[in-house]
């Protein structure tokens, strides 16, 4: 099982977990319409968008499992990504049966309010939806621990450097060799990562002794 966001939730991504025999759930992109509606219109790849087809998705309902809960079919797009072979595209299947499921967050603290999600365990009676938003939601723990520390360290970080470019005299040449490490912004994301994730076990490990 791959949980992964949506920016790993195209077509070619998930043809090729299927064809590797690996399951995957996934947060469907932004752009990407979801209809729960029972026998909808769909698009076809083939089709370019234009006002009279708009607000129709690209997959086919196939069956409606629950509340906000179908089974769909989802279509090989025509054009290739820039990270895929041509070749790989077309072994891929023309089609992938996938379930589509979309939950509320009502809890105090999440900005987001509606999740979608797609994936390849179709068996509702196995995977409730709830169970499905448990998974999903550890995934989004695991993300929150690992880029944390990255945001708390690169944002003030930055906002020091910049400041002390603009400083003169005595207090800047005192204070420069504190910034040093982080003179060149092409390495800065990457020494504010491990930076941070050094600051992060740190802390981490604090916490454990205590």
């Amino acid at each position: 099982m791959l949980v992964a966001d949506r920016g790993l939730c195209s077509y070619a991504h998930l043809a090729l977990l299927v064809q590797a025999g690996v399951h995957a759930l996934r947060r469907v992109g932004a752009r990407q319409i979801v209809d729960c509606t029972p026998g909808r219109p769909f698009v076809r790849p083939s089709v370019r968008r234009t006002p009279a087809v708009k607000g129709l998705p690209r997959s086919r309902w196939l069956k409606t499992l629950g509340v906000h809960d179908q089974l769909v079919m989802w279509l090989k797009p025509t054009t290739c990504p820039s990270w895929l072979e041509r070749e790989t595209l077309a072994a891929l299947p023309e089609t992938l049966v996938l379930r589509e499921v979309r939950y509320g967050i009502g809890t105090p603290g999440f900005r987001t309010r509606q999740v979608t999600l797609v994936t390849t365990l179709l068996d509702a009676a196995l995977y409730s939806v709830a169970e499905l938003a448990e998974l999903y939601r550890q995934r989004w723990q695991v993300e929150v621990c690992q880029t944390q520390p990255i945001k708390m360290t690169r944002c003030p970080l930055r906002l020091f450097c910049q400041t002390l470019s603009h400083l003169r005299g005595g207090f800047k040449r005192e204070n420069i060799m504190d910034v040093n490490r982080f003179s060149r912004d092409d390495d800065f994301a990457d020494q504010a990562l491990s930076y941070g994730l050094t600051f992060f076990k740190r802390e981490l490990f604090k916490v454990m002794a205590q």
